[in-house]
């Protein structure tokens, strides 16, 4: 149970998360593994879903850069990221298959500058039309919280994800948070 929320900004795009994770049997706050960054490719990250899956894809998938001068960036995410993602998963196991259908059980934001895009857990491939996205079961509450028009500020972003703590089940902690212009994860700190 998780929340992921990016948004557009003037300065690019912000990524913040919730910090529980949970399992059938227990939850555990202060995760901040929910969000990092490249900051050779420039790259900022969010994830949901299982916490193996998440981690194999920060520390062992060897992400493509991204030029924009060569590239559109919904074919590089459907061709490039896509194949760079599975291969990466593969190799530590936690690829699924079924029927020759390969899975996963972890979603992604990945933001570049003042561009970003969804990977579902099918590997599928979404490009936010309105310069924002949620993530995780508290995704709802993100939306309601930012609405629909934007450019949003930083402090909106992250109170979208704080607002999921309050209302969605399974979102909790604390509220870390990242940004394109500066890659820097963050803990909020609480006032």
């Amino acid at each position: 149970m998780t929340v992921v929320v990016a948004a557009l900004t003037a300065d690019g795009v912000t990524i913040a998360a919730d910090s529980q994770i949970s399992d059938e049997w227990s939850k555990l706050n202060g995760y901040n593994g929910k969000i990092w960054t490249d900051q050779d490719l420039g790259y900022a990250f969010g994830s949901c879903g299982d916490v193996r899956t998440s981690q194999v894809a920060r520390f062992a998938v060897d992400w493509p850069r991204y030029r924009r001068d060569e590239h559109d960036l919904f074919k590089f995410a459907v061709l490039d990221v896509i194949s760079s993602l599975k291969s990466g998963l593969e190799s530590h196991g936690v690829l699924k298959e079924k029927n020759g259908f390969q899975t996963m059980e972890s979603e992604f934001i990945v933001a570049i500058e003042d561009e970003f895009f969804v990977i579902g857990t099918g590997f599928e491939v979404y490009l936010p039309t309105n310069g924002r996205v949620a993530i995780g079961s508290g995704f709802a509450e993100a939306y309601g919280c930012l609405g629909d028009i934007g450019i949003w500020d930083e402090e909106e972003v992250i109170e979208a994800a704080r607002r999921s703590t309050i209302t969605a089940q399974g979102v909790g902690g604390d509220i870390y948070y990242t940004n394109t212009k500066d890659l820097i994860v963050e803990k909020v700190e609480n006032v």
